[in-house]
């Protein structure tokens, strides 16, 4: 599947970024891997330790870990307002 991104705020230099993922990943996954592919990649630093505490969203729902992705979406990343 694939999954492209939206950011928000903090977030937004990731907006048109894609990953191919697994059906059927977890929220949690998608995050583990967004974190994983973007680890090396210096233009991004500024984002990574901030995707820890990112929320992930469809226009239509907020997203908790455990939630599946079973299609291919786009994932708006809303980051955390005044550090929390």
């Amino acid at each position: 599947m694939q999954i492209y991104f939206h950011g928000f705020g903090a977030t937004r230099i990731l907006s048109g970024y894609m990953l191919e993922i697994d059906p059927l990943t977890s929220i949690a996954g998608i995050r583990k891997k967004l974190m994983q592919s973007i680890e090396a990649q210096e233009k991004y630093a500024s984002v990574y330790d901030i995707l820890s505490t990112t929320v992930f969203a469809t226009e239509q729902q907020v997203f908790s870990d455990e939630q599946l992705i079973v299609s291919d979406t786009t994932l708006h990343l809303l980051p955390p307002v005044c550090g929390g």
